[in-house]
């Protein structure tokens, strides 16, 4: 039943990440075919965050329970809080997307916590760490890609 569970973590956070590499190449492209404008800095750092977020959640995934601790659980809670505000920001354009990323990652780490613990109320403070880390990087965004007078 371990390796049942192992299977399906791992499953979603493949993915999630394909849709986050996917999704953000894919809207990246549609962007500079329809507008010719660049993309960089807005929309652009908002897609290569999406993409390093959803790597991030798989590598998180993977690694959690090996010999190697470089990233575990809690770097998965972080990235599922990162993807929150992202997902509110971005509701009328990659909103449904990054959904999708965020609640692949959520099952998936939501199975590893009870895997470990059984309890996974202790990660909200790192879930909630992750939402006002990216909300403050999404602002900063923001007043990057404004154009000046």
């Amino acid at each position: 039943m371990k390796s049942l569970s192992r299977i399906i973590q791992w499953t979603l956070g493949a993915l999630g990440a394909g849709v986050a590499l996917a999704g953000a190449l894919g809207i990246g492209a549609s962007q500079v075919d329809s507008l010719g404008a660049p993309i960089w800095p807005m929309p652009g750092l908002v897609l290569l965050e999406w993409s390093v977020l959803g790597l991030l959640g798989f590598v998180g995934l993977i690694a959690q329970g090996s010999w190697r601790r470089t990233f575990n659980l809690v770097d998965t809670w972080f990235v599922v809080g990162a993807l929150i505000p992202l997902m509110v920001i971005g509701a009328f354009s990659i909103g449904s997307l990054v959904l999708m990323t965020l609640l692949a990652f959520f099952v998936a780490v939501l199975l590893a916590s009870a895997q470990i613990e059984g309890s996974w109320l202790r990660y909200i403070k790192t879930l909630l760490i992750g939402a006002v880390a990216n909300l403050a990087l999404l602002y900063l965004f923001i007043t990057l890609g404004r154009p000046r007078f």
